[in-house]
């Protein structure tokens, strides 16, 4: 693997720690429940759909990072849209529940890490589309190089 560390510049560095961010959230607590006299967290590394998402956002763009390759505009910001839109759900409505009448969220710190290092993702995505000039431009340059390696 070649390894070069300052080909990837601030875009690639985004993607590993978003990546690292993304892993931590995992061992951090996704749900928290106060019953009054304690509390009971769940561990979201148990969760499937979570390290699923972990692999689906972060896979591909920290791949590119650790061989060299300049991280791809598009494949970060799609990456990250799919891990962001993951995040959105857990987050907002997946431990949501209808208690006296309220609605009660028992999302932990987990989940909003998780949101975060998605939402990271994709910043890195498009600041490596502005180092290439104009965003759209860039994004649908990468977009064609990508569609040009399955031609093949």
């Amino acid at each position: 693997m070649a390894f070069d560390v300052k080909k990837q510049g601030i875009p690639g560095y985004i993607v590993l720690g978003s990546a690292g961010l993304a892993l931590i959230s995992l061992f951090m607590p996704w749900i928290t429940v106060d019953f009054g006299f304690g509390s009971k967290s769940e561990i979201g590394a148990a969760n499937f759909w979570s390290w699923f998402y972990l692999i689906i956002g972060w896979g591909v763009p920290v791949f590119l990072f650790v061989t060299g390759k300049a991280a791809n505009s598009v494949v970060a910001v799609v990456c990250g849209v799919i891990a962001a839109l993951f995040g959105f759900y857990s987050a907002l409505f997946r431990f949501s529940a209808s208690m006296f009448g309220k609605t009660v969220n028992f999302a932990s710190a987990g989940q909003w890490f998780f949101l975060i290092a998605a939402l990271a993702l994709i910043a890195a995505g498009i600041l490596a589309a502005k180092g290439k000039g104009k965003i759209v431009d860039a994004l649908d340059a990468d977009a064609r190089d990508i569609k040009n390696i399955f031609k093949k």
